[in-house]
């Protein structure tokens, strides 16, 4: 017989795709480290080595905890004593807080809105105040350019004249102004 040797090579598992790829881009922090096939084989077999027997097992009685009782707070609301739990008065203060934030906008809102008003309404009475004198200077206005029209004095009479004779209509300026320093 001839002498027939062999070999026995070692095999070694092929890594995944995702495996390769992984150790191309360096560890990821976040990422669990990946695990060769023979250390998660070492792993099972120290698991197996350090599972817990019933024995070691806490009794039940003891791994049962015990209810805590919930934390009371006595508050005063429209001048009754109540009781209420620390997770509600948390909410009943976020409930104030909130309020009170709201109450403070609206308030700032409203004072300037009064003082808007204010304006507005001193400006009214300075308007109707104003407006008697108005009328009079209206009036005064009216009765001038009735007088101009009469005497000829209007801006386009006295433009005209100024094309065809200046000094008659600087004559009839010093009359215009006379008319105004009568009024």
């Amino acid at each position: 017989m001839a002498d027939t040797q062999t070999s026995v090579e070692a095999v070694t598992p092929v890594a995944s795709i995702e495996d390769r790829v992984a150790n191309l881009l360096g560890p990821d922090d976040d990422a669990p480290p990946v695990e060769s096939p023979a250390e998660s084989t070492q792993d099972i077999q120290e698991t197996d080595a350090n599972e817990l027997t019933p024995d070691d097992l806490p009794d039940e009685q003891q791994a049962e905890p015990t209810p805590q009782p919930l934390e009371a707070l006595e508050i005063t609301y429209n001048g009754t004593q109540e009781k209420v739990t620390k997770d509600r008065a948390v909410e009943l203060a976020q409930k104030g807080l909130h309020l009170e934030r709201a109450t403070e906008k609206v308030l700032g809102e409203l004072s300037a809105a009064q003082q808007r008003a204010q304006q507005i309404a001193k400006a009214a009475e300075q308007t109707a105040q104003a407006e008697p004198q108005m009328r009079q200077l209206q009036a005064r206005m009216d009765a001038l350019q009735m007088l101009a029209d009469s005497e000829g004095l209007n801006p386009q009479n006295i433009y005209q004249v100024s094309l065809a004779d200046p000094a008659m209509a600087q004559e009839m300026l010093a009359e215009l102004a006379v008319l105004f320093a009568r009024l």
